[in-house]
């Protein structure tokens, strides 16, 4: 900034010469340690692509959605410089996964209901896919009810999901 005082008028006027540096872009996105999860997966979390331009706050983003997922424990992404390239670099996201499926169950006694079984089953990466399946079933003398439901948390590209459900009781 180069500021120019006007004492008469008691005012400073600020003057910014900012020259522009070479641009860098991302040249390919790693992903290691996914043993269960697909890597397009992982990809589609990412704010922006190869080729495209560095973006730290971007890149931050995406490795912040990757740590949000149920199935991740810990990202670590580092900077790579392309070889023979001065504006390039690769992005490596190390990742350590973890096993989100759970399954409860649950037993129980009631005058009215009697003996009541109930169990369930979560999973929210479908054989490394990403997609979400639940299913329970609740059963008791009088009452019976199964329910199972599948998500696609990217049905689209631009990150709509889809859900379907089923259900029956008795």
């Amino acid at each position: 900034p180069v500021p120019t005082i006007d004492r008469k008028d008691r005012t400073v006027a600020v003057t910014f010469y900012v020259q522009p540096g070479k641009k860098v872009y991302v040249s390919q996105i790693n992903f290691k340690g996914n043993a269960v999860t697909n890597d397009n997966v992982y990809r589609r979390e990412m704010l922006y692509s190869e080729g495209g331009i560095y973006n730290s706050y971007m890149i931050e983003q995406s490795k912040l959605k990757l740590q949000r997922l149920p199935y991740v424990e810990k990202v670590t992404m580092k900077k790579v410089p392309v070889p023979g390239t001065d504006d390039m670099v690769n992005l490596d996201y190390d990742i350590k996964e973890r096993s989100a499926n759970s399954v409860t169950a649950s037993l129980g006694y009631s005058q009215l209901y009697k003996f009541m079984v109930g169990a369930s089953l979560n999973m929210p990466n479908l054989l490394g896919t990403g997609n979400q399946v639940s299913l329970s079933t609740q059963l008791s003398k009088p009452y019976k009810s199964l329910s199972l439901s599948y998500t696609n948390p990217y049905f689209t590209q631009s990150g709509i999901s889809q859900t379907m459900s089923a259900y029956v009781t008795d």
